[in-house]
């Protein structure tokens, strides 16, 4: 479980995790990670990703994704927890993982920096989510997409290879 809170302080945030072992009944059954699929239709939207794109570890990347409703109209983003989406990563096999926000243009806490490395997330238009990637080690990431495209929160999952 990884819990992503951060004290409510005025001065600069410092880098820290909390852990808490979790208990869990039963047995573990594997399940397959998936593939990459760059359309996928969830919660009565499409979400339309590039065909291939191409990550690489500590290297700024953007990827556009456009959302579309049901009708094939461009979704208005509703802000949820300060952006209009979140990009969570998680590498496979470990604890790593990057958070990063899509905000709206002029919005603040959308940077990312790693190893002198900078990226944005931006929103610029209805359907258009422009996710600033910048993972810091190669492998497989699994990203679960959150927005809430005309005010429904909806979770697109994608598996992304980072060279």
């Amino acid at each position: 479980m990884i819990i992503d809170v951060y004290p409510k302080q005025q001065q600069p945030l410092p880098n820290f995790q909390l852990f808490k072992d979790v208990q869990v009944r039963g047995v573990a059954t594997p399940q397959p990670l998936g593939s990459y699929h760059a359309v996928q239709h969830i919660g009565g939207f499409t979400f339309t990703a590039p065909r291939s794109p191409d990550v690489r570890a500590i290297q700024a990347k953007l990827m556009t994704v456009h959302v579309t409703d049901a009708a094939g109209k461009p979704a208005r983003f509703v802000p949820w927890f300060g952006a209009l989406a979140h990009a969570i990563f998680f590498h496979v096999g470990t604890l790593d993982y990057f958070h990063t926000h899509v905000c709206a243009p002029g919005a603040s806490g959308c940077t990312s920096l790693i190893a002198g490395s900078s990226v944005v997330g931006r929103s610029s238009a209805p359907g258009k989510l422009t996710i600033g990637i910048l993972l810091p080690t190669a492998g497989t990431w699994k990203l679960f997409l959150q927005s809430k495209p005309n005010g429904r929160l909806v979770t697109v999952p994608y598996v992304l290879k980072a060279r």
